[in-house]
């Protein structure tokens, strides 16, 4: 954990430091308060002969001083709050854009976003406010100890006696509020996900009526929350409970202490205001301390739970592998499972790609097209054959390095939010107007220089503005401008009409320049346009599948 808090804290320490730092002159300043009260009071009831001006004016600029203080604080946690913050939040994105691929696809969103806000929030709150308030609420207990036992070594001794008692209370306590605490983020993470699942899924809980039903089950999850909130929050009833006794107990026994010695003449009034005072000063950093325990087990557990993202395994991509003029794919007795001893999704499968060649991946759903795209992709790894790009007449295998070669075109309108323009120099952020111009007449996306602000259209998050069609052809127009030379199309027509699809694949081809197409497609009427056809089928995709003419 600690190895892991000094790598988030990277960037933000001077000001973690500079907390630590305004904390401990505070202290300072604090038990000074406590010194010159005392002294004011002596001299207001004759006990002490200094000059009452100068101890006045030091009673001031200490209290101007402390306040200053505190407004610095505030400043300063603020600024390590937003650096801390950022710099975990970007440790994590990192680790998930760069993990591969197949374990991150298997993690649920919602959970995940509840980690890398609520779980960060509570390690934010542990570097910028539990570590330094611990810090300098030990040294305040320190020093105020040391100046009890200054005025009165027997009652510094008994008031001392209740820190091993709060310590064995917190340490009895420490394990079930741990338990209960995870617990509570996990009912935390099945809410998120519960309503992001059914932001995402709008369209058919309305078709399907079903609002009654997903509010039920909010519902239901919220009640679990509460429950375990509602555990939760006894346990520390029950310890803040004992420690208030404990603490009530210690200004009972210190004013019952001072008025005895005030009775019998053997301290000062203002002895007995440093007492009063330092006992606030011993018990209140003992109540911090055990007010800070849940957040430092709400802490323990967000890492636990955010190692799991840093955990993932990462990657490998060395150097990106992107080859320059003519590229021939060559696939030989290609196999693939998802499970280790499971029947294959894709098995000896064999073909070869040419320069400027169109082929269609055609087959029922769930028998491996969209696999065979992960496989070129090096999102997964084969079990048997190879995938080579011919180039140069160099042999090149395929994997992750090479990447770049492909441009993949997914079912799903992935467009951001943001203008036509911006999704569009996502393919090529140095794209001319001239070659903008060019890829969306190649997908027969025109439409976009006729809306009211053409390119600077804005749209929402997943193309909201546009229809299905208008956002699949943006998507298209958006890959075209990206350097690969084989184009990867997964039912990247399906949301298009007969006449829109048979002029993006009449543009396509006139424009392919020597780029090879795959479309992993269920309509024939693409197929019949392509230089071969690779049927799958459940019954066949053992052997493999085949080829055919169009």
């Amino acid at each position: 954990m600690i190895r892991f808090l000094l790598q988030i804290s990277q960037g933000a320490r001077r000001y973690i430091f500079a907390i630590i730092a305004v904390g401990i002159t505070d202290v300072a300043l604090t038990l000074l308060f406590v010194w010159s009260s005392k002294e004011l009071v002596d001299i207001a009831t004759g006990e002490s002969q200094r000059d009452f001006l100068f101890m006045a004016s030091l009673f001031a600029i200490q209290v101007l001083f402390q306040i200053l203080l505190r407004s610095i604080e505030v400043r300063i946690t603020s600024l390590a709050e937003v650096k801390v913050a950022n710099s975990l939040r970007n440790i994590l994105f990192e680790h998930l854009l760069h993990a591969e691929w197949h374990p991150v696809s298997a993690l649920n969103r919602g959970d995940t976003l509840t980690r890398m806000i609520k779980d960060t929030d509570d390690l934010v709150r542990l570097l910028t406010k539990i570590l330094p308030l611990s810090f300098t609420a030990i040294l305040q207990l320190c020093g105020a100890v040391v100046f009890f036992f200054i005025l009165d070594w027997r009652l510094a001794l008994i008031l001392t006696i209740a820190m091993p008692l709060l310590l064995l209370i917190s340490r009895i306590y420490y394990f079930p509020m741990k338990r209960y605490t995870k617990e509570v983020k996990e009912s935390e993470s099945s809410i998120t996900s519960h309503v992001e699942e059914s932001m995402a899924n709008q369209l058919v809980i309305k078709t399907f009526e079903l609002q009654d039903q997903e509010l039920e089950k909010l519902n239901e999850l919220q009640i679990d929350l509460h429950g375990k909130v509602d555990r939760k929050s006894r346990i520390s009833f029950f310890a803040r409970a004992i420690a208030g006794m404990a603490f009530q107990g210690g200004y009972l026994l210190a004013f019952v202490r001072g008025a005895y010695g005030l009775a019998t003449q053997t301290i000062t009034f203002g002895t007995l205001t440093a007492f009063l005072q330092l006992v606030g000063r011993i018990q209140r950093p003992l109540f911090e301390l055990t007010r800070l325990i849940p957040g430092i087990i709400s802490a323990k557990t967000a890492t636990e739970r955010l190692r799991d993202i840093i955990g993932l395994k990462r990657e490998t991509v060395p150097v990106k592998n992107l080859l320059q003029g003519p590229l021939s794919l060559v696939i030989k007795e290609l196999s693939y499972s998802y499970r280790p001893g499971s029947r294959p999704v894709i098995n000896n499968l064999s073909f070869t790609l040419n320069p400027g060649e169109m082929v269609a991946i055609m087959g029922e759903t769930g028998v491996g097209k969209t696999t065979l795209a992960r496989l070129l992709l090096g999102l997964v790894k084969p079990d048997k054959g190879s995938m080579e790009f011919i180039h140069n007449q160099k042999r090149i295998t395929i994997d992750a390095t090479t990447r770049s070669n492909f441009v993949y075109v997914p079912q799903e309108k992935l467009l951001f939010k943001g203008t036509i323009r911006d999704n569009l120099l996502m393919g090529n952020a140095e794209a001319s107007e001239v070659q903008l111009r060019q890829a969306l007449e190649t997908a027969s996306a025109t439409f976009a220089f006729m809306l009211p602000n053409g390119l600077d259209t804005i749209i929402g998050e997943g193309g909201f503005g546009l229809s299905e069609g208008e956002a699949q052809r943006i998507s298209i127009a958006r890959s075209l401008l990206r350097p690969g030379r084989i184009l990867l199309l997964d039912e990247s027509s399906s949301s298009l009409d007969y006449v829109t699809e048979q002029a993006f694949l009449s543009h396509l081809k006139k424009n392919l320049n020597g780029r090879s197409v795959i479309f992993i497609t269920h309509h024939k009427e693409v197929a019949a346009q392509c230089d071969m056809t690779i049927r799958f089928s459940e019954n066949n995709r053992v052997r493999g599948g085949h080829i055919s003419s169009p």
